[in-house]
């Protein structure tokens, strides 16, 4: 938990102690923001928005008489095609030859260019000399009062009076004041004003309209809506050209209709004419072959032809059915048949012709009475009367059968004629019904164009686009470049992140040690002790007593202090803790082996008395040693031969050469040079020695206490004892 803590403190920090140069980041920024949206060229944007009508007006989309034909899955195809309408340079190049855009008048200021358009003070009548298409000319102007003006260009100067015609280059043209404009604001022209005059050729103008300054936002829903946005450096630009930009739209659209319907309508007129031969001749046709095949009542002769077939069909059974009981009669003429018994017969034959046979037919005497059969006479009598009888019966049954044998054939003829004629009428009715329906065919044909030309005739009276402006272009009041909330708050946003990396950077290059933190990082097994703040004299000199009693161990006699990096502080520590010591009444020396710094001899004024190093270099019985009177203590000085002090030869035999001190003195404390002027391996395993790192808080920058670290970690491993702060002045 500790070690994340660290971590977030040691990101925050930098932070922290960069405040200031966020603060004055974020101020520079946004003071860059402001030069920008004061100085920066203004561009100002329209807006105009238009509802598209997205039928095509060709032949096939006029749905006047019938809606159900309309293709609706086609009308975002329409809806594409008039959007890329609007991104046509030849639309662009019809809407630039309705306005002046052919010269642009700007304001030269010292640090800003405005461009000035009707509100120039200037008029400008221009002619084009030479083909140019590519290629602007900018001439620089400066009114010199007095009607004249200094123009210039490539280095090439001359004066002109206003009015005067110029000729140069390409053009040829006339500067004149614009009287309205000074009218309706006098300080527009003032002597010493200049200004820039850019002559731009028709090509260039078209080329400079782009996705840059031209936008098409498109809307295809219930109803299919196109925004148009313009931008350029005048708002009142911006507002004409997208005016004019909707008028020749329109315009285009209407010409293009009324060409496209003129042309579907002549079309159509042809086409009229050419169905209406195609008609008359199908109706003809139709006519002369129901008149030459007998088809005038068509189907109604055909289901009389076949009801009369079935009528004689009905007609021949019975003929057969009474020949077939006639011939069964002449079987049985042969018995005794009785006259009212024939009569009967013929009755059920229900037979004109044969009923007229059996009215001929001769009676009996007697009708109604039988003859006798009792003697011999009347019998033969009676059988031939009989026998006559029947022979006249037969006569006249065989007269019977010719008649219905003779009208059978007839029948069965007229049957026949009647089947062969009605062979013949799948074929007529399939000529007929190819007839009436290639008939048909050019009747609708004929009647769906006279239809369309009656919807192009609608269409073309209506003289007006079917395309309607929603929103009429705006006259912008304020520009969309420079953007000032937008500009402040990204350029506070980059100062911000800049003030950040720059507080990371200089707290990397130059923030002091104020903590130990770092030291725990390097070195996490280390003992490290923070020096407080004293208020008094006494908390010093009871903070020294209690420091030595709590970390100083009584055996610890030989008490070694280095730093870092020089430093003055780790004398002044080394010695008010010596100093607190000797008072206490402890006997206390102190070896000056700092020739760095020097500090603790120049603080007794020894410099001039024989030391350590004299002592190193002659090899002396005794160390040098001197009682100073104003800190109750001893002290061993650098001596004079500081040349010792610069070889690391002497640091392997400290601890021997002063073990004779150890008798004489209670505690000896020994300061070495600073680990990053003189490097050297300080090792002891003898517990009368000590090794104490004293790092100065605020002294040592962050970046340099790393190398440190790093570079040297050999040495501070051999450290006993990290002593962190800065011992301030006590009262």
């Amino acid at each position: 938990m500790t070690s994340v803590y660290e971590e977030i403190s040691g990101l925050i920090r930098p932070l922290i102690k960069g405040i200031p140069i966020i603060i004055f980041c974020l101020i520079l920024f946004v003071f860059l923001a402001n030069r920008i949206d004061k100085y920066a060229q203004r561009v100002y944007e329209s807006k105009a928005s238009i509802k598209i009508d997205n039928r095509d007006y060709g032949i096939s989309n006029f749905y006047l008489f019938d809606r159900n034909i309309v293709e609706e899955g086609n009308r975002y195809n329409y809806f594409l095609a008039e959007v890329e309408l609007f991104k046509s340079p030849d639309l662009w190049k019809k809407t630039l030859e309705k306005l002046d855009f052919g010269v642009e008048v700007h304001r030269i200021g010292d640090f800003a260019r405005t461009e000035l358009y009707e509100k120039s003070p200037f008029t400008i009548e221009y002619e084009w000399i030479k083909n140019n298409d590519v290629k602007t000319i900018d001439y620089h102007i400066i009114y010199r009062g007095s009607n004249l003006l200094e123009i210039s260009r490539d280095a090439v100067k001359n004066t002109i009076q206003l009015g005067e015609c110029i000729v140069w280059d390409e053009l040829a043209f006339t500067v004149e004041l614009n009287k309205n404009q000074l009218k309706r604001q006098p300080s527009s022209l003032s002597i010493g004003d200049k200004f820039e005059l850019v002559f731009v050729p028709k090509v260039k103008q078209v080329k400079n309209i782009n996705h840059d300054n031209f936008f098409i936002k498109t809307f295809d829903k219930d109803v299919p809506i196109v925004e148009l946005y313009y931008r350029s450096n005048s708002p009142l630009k911006s507002q004409h050209f997208l005016q004019a930009f909707l008028t020749t739209f329109l315009e285009e659209t209407e010409s293009t209709k009324r060409n496209r319907t003129k042309a579907a309508k002549s079309l159509i007129d042809n086409k009229i004419a050419h169905f209406t031969g195609l008609l008359n001749r199908s109706e003809d046709e139709l006519a002369y072959y129901k008149s030459n095949n007998r088809l005038a009542g068509g189907r109604l002769e055909v289901d009389g032809s076949i009801k009369k077939l079935r009528e004689l069909e009905i007609l021949l059974m019975k003929y057969e059915s009474e020949m077939q009981v006639l011939n069964g009669m002449k079987l049985d003429i042969k018995e005794d048949v009785k006259k009212q018994h024939v009569k009967e017969v013929f009755k059920l034959l229900d037979g004109t012709d044969v009923q007229g046979i059996a009215q001929t037919i001769p009676t009996w005497e007697g009708d109604n009475k039988e003859f006798p059969i009792y003697n011999e006479a009347s019998k033969e009598a009676y059988i031939q009367a009989q026998q006559d009888y029947k022979e006249e019966v037969n006569q006249q049954i065989s007269s019977a059968l010719n008649i219905l044998k003779t009208k059978s054939k007839n029948i069965k003829g007229e049957i026949a004629g009647l089947l062969k004629k009605l062979k013949k009428y799948p074929h007529k009715e399939k000529d007929l019904h190819h007839l009436q329906r290639k008939m048909k065919l050019d009747e609708q044909m004929y009647t769906y164009l006279i239809e369309k030309r009656t919807e192009l005739g609608i269409v073309e009276s209506f003289n007006q686009s079917f395309h309607q402006v929603f929103t009429t272009p705006t006259l912008s009041t304020r520009p969309v470049w420079p953007n000032k909330a937008l500009l402040i708050g990204l350029f506070a946003f980059l100062g911000l992140i800049m003030g950040m990396i720059l507080s990371y950077v200089f707290y990397f290059l130059f923030s002091k040690l104020e903590e130990t933190s770092l030291i725990k990082r390097f070195f996490p097994n280390k003992h490290i002790l923070q020096i407080p703040e004293f208020a008094t004299i006494q908390e010093q000199k009871s903070y020294f007593l209690w420091f030595t009693n709590k970390h100083i161990d009584s055996n610890n006699k030989y008490i070694v202090v280095s730093t870092p990096t020089i430093d003055a502080a780790q004398s002044s520590f080394t010695l008010q803790w010596a100093k607190q010591l000797a008072a206490s009444g402890s006997r206390v020396l102190l070896v000056d082996l700092n020739q760095k710094n020097g500090y603790l001899t120049r603080q007794t004024s020894l410099q001039k008395y024989e030391g350590i190093s004299d002592f190193f270099m002659t090899e002396k019985q005794n160390v040098p040693q001197y009682y100073v009177e104003e800190y109750q203590l001893w002290l061993s000085p650098l001596g004079q031969s500081l040349e010792a002090l610069m070889s690391s030869s002497w640091n392997f035999d400290l601890e021997q050469k002063l073990a004779s001190l150890d008798k004489e003195f209670d505690k000896i404390f020994i300061e070495l040079p600073s680990v990053g002027e003189h490097p050297f391996l300080f090792h002891t395993s003898n517990p009368a020695w000590m090794y104490i790192q004293m790092i100065s808080k605020n002294h040592l920058f962050s970046f340099k206490a790393k190398r440190l670290f790093k570079r040297y970690n050999y040495i501070f491993n051999e450290t006993q004892l990290f002593i962190f702060g800065h011992l301030a002045q006590a009262k």
